[in-house]
């Protein structure tokens, strides 16, 4: 789904902690068993939905060994154009510093998020929106023509490059709020809880837990930022 919070957080561990054992405790935190654990080991992937969170919260985490150097493996990760081919991507993406809404042109909602925003209220909507983005779907869309989802795209695109822009400026907090529920949700006061779930981040990747809290007021070593909404991109 497009416009939903999540976070997908990629650590290299054999890069990121000297100390072997750090793995093994991080898998232990996060409640794996000795078979999955073994599993990973082994070269499995393994994937565990995290008893997190309340009835509106889903947290997945997943492990692969990876056999292999990571400078290699960080090679690949980054190779944006080798992953259009990938399966399970429908288009990929990314977005340079001044990027404008051309540059978005092959983004395209969700068939099934466009259907939500048809009926999309204030207090009462499928796809995680500002009071703003809502209003602007629910009086810039002529819902009943049949080029609907064309006019949704249209004024989708400039949204997510006006949040990729304000999150560059001001982080987090640029984020807004959601007000697809009754209660408004805070998305930086949301995404600091996603983070504080993960034990293993302050006792073991304390840098990184700052740089994601607190860019773009917070530096960390060896990080490249670059900007790639779209990961799951359907083609125009």
């Amino acid at each position: 789904m497009m416009l939903r919070h999540s976070l997908l957080l990629a650590v290299s561990l054999t890069s990121a902690v000297a100390d072997p054992r750090v793995p093994l405790k991080i898998f232990t935190d996060l409640g794996l068993t000795a078979q999955e654990i073994a599993a990973i080991d082994a070269g499995r992937p393994v994937a565990k939905v995290l008893s997190w969170g309340g009835p509106s919260e889903l947290y997945v985490f997943g492990a692969v060994h990876v056999d292999g150097p990571p400078d290699a493996y960080l090679r690949a990760a980054r190779d944006i154009g080798r992953l259009r081919g990938a399966p399970g991507y429908l288009g990929i993406g990314e977005l340079r510093q001044d990027a404008t809404v051309a540059d978005l042109s092959t983004l395209a909602l969700d068939p099934d998020d466009v259907k939500a925003l048809k009926s999309c209220r204030e207090g009462a909507c499928d796809v995680q929106l500002p009071t703003a983005a809502i209003q602007a779907f629910h009086d810039g869309v002529n819902w009943s023509r049949p080029d609907a989802a064309e006019q949704a795209n249209a004024l989708a695109r400039p949204m997510v490059l006006q949040l990729v822009q304000a999150y560059r400026q001001g982080g987090n907090a640029a984020l807004g709020e959601y007000r697809d529920k009754e209660s408004p949700t805070r998305v930086a006061d949301q995404f600091q809880t996603m983070i504080g779930r993960a034990s293993a981040l302050p006792d073991v990747l304390p840098e990184l837990r700052r740089y994601l809290l607190e860019y773009p007021n917070a530096e960390l070593a060896g990080v490249r930022t670059a900007s790639s909404p779209g990961r799951k991109w359907r083609s125009a």
